[in-house]
């Protein structure tokens, strides 16, 4: 089993959420879209398994 850095998990959904505001900002959907599938992904690897398990498909795109 891999162990995940918390921190580095973190700091990577924050950078995709900032680049997410800021092409939601522009209007950018294309890009907006990316950033949130990169966050919902990276927070996956923090959640418990019964979360995952329920977590929106498109984070797994």
């Amino acid at each position: 089993m891999q162990k995940i850095n918390i921190d580095s998990t973190l700091a990577k959904i924050h950078q995709a959420l900032v680049a997410a505001q800021e092409a939601f900002d522009q209007g950018n959907t294309d890009d907006l879209e990316e950033h949130l599938m990169t966050a919902g992904f990276a927070l996956c690897h923090l959640l418990p398994d019964e979360l995952v398990e329920s977590s929106p498909d498109i984070w797994f795109a």
